[in-house]
């Protein structure tokens, strides 16, 4: 999902007529959190929705223990999901920040090696989506 994608009403009618356990999105803007008010009312959520490309969203038709939108501890520009299912599962779902420059590459870098230093130290069953 583009946050700046021309189809937004097509593709949210998709996605509504999906019918997956689990979904998982990027680049949410404020347009995408509207077409998809029809499937949060119809799933356990969260979501941080922003015109820019890193919102994100995750809707669950399974169970939630717990579904958040967090940062790691040295930045607050790149969210992460963190959901676990009643099932014990936990879904971790990030978007990093592309490597196009030096200074975007040592911040997708430091994401990613905070979030694997709490990944392992979880002691259930992770599922873990790059996108």
């Amino acid at each position: 999902m583009l946050n700046i994608n021309a189809h937004i009403d097509t593709e949210s009618k998709w996605l509504l007529r999906n019918n997956s356990d689990v979904i998982f999105l990027t680049e949410t803007s404020l347009a995408w959190g509207s077409a998809l008010q029809p499937l949060a009312e119809t799933t356990q959520h969260c979501a941080e929705y922003n015109d820019s490309p890193f919102g994100m969203a995750l809707y669950s038709h399974l169970p939630l223990k717990s579904c958040e939108v967090r940062y790691t501890t040295d930045n607050d520009i790149y969210p992460y999901i963190r959901a676990q299912l009643q099932n014990g599962l936990v879904v971790y779902g990030i978007h990093p920040p592309p490597p196009i420059t030096a200074t975007l590459v040592e911040e997708r870098n430091n994401q990613l090696q905070a979030l694997a230093t709490m990944i392992k130290q979880e002691k259930i069953m992770l599922s873990c989506w790059v996108i």
